[in-house]
């Protein structure tokens, strides 16, 4: 059971990071969302049911083509949402992954410390 105060302050975390994602205009107040770039396909992705069967299609060789087939998921989710590339790699890099790696932290610390005592 997670005592109230925790809760609350979730709550608002997770209010943030909403916020966050509907926020088309928090990182670009002088840049301009020009769609998908795509690496891969040139006239880009249709659905991410496509976005996925390149993944298992394309028979990805090399680390190279791997990390384009990415960059073409952070370009095409980033326009679904109505984010740039930049934007959807500041979100996923520079706020939601430190945010994941001390939320992990802190749960293996309490559970550490369950075991403890």
């Amino acid at each position: 059971m997670i005592p109230q105060k925790k809760e609350n302050k979730m709550k608002k975390v997770n209010a943030i990071l909403i916020s966050l994602l509907l926020s088309s205009q928090l990182f670009s107040a002088n840049t301009k969302n020009i769609g998908p770039g795509h690496y891969l396909k040139k006239d880009g992705y249709n659905s991410s049911k496509e976005l996925f069967e390149a993944l298992f299609t394309k028979g990805f060789n090399s680390v190279n083509s791997f990390f384009y087939w990415c960059c073409d998921c952070i370009d095409y989710y980033g326009f679904v949402i109505g984010l740039s590339y930049q934007e959807m790699n500041i979100l996923l890099f520079v706020i939601l992954q430190p945010l994941l790696i001390l939320l992990f932290l802190i749960l293996w610390l309490v559970e550490k410390n369950k075991k403890n005592n």
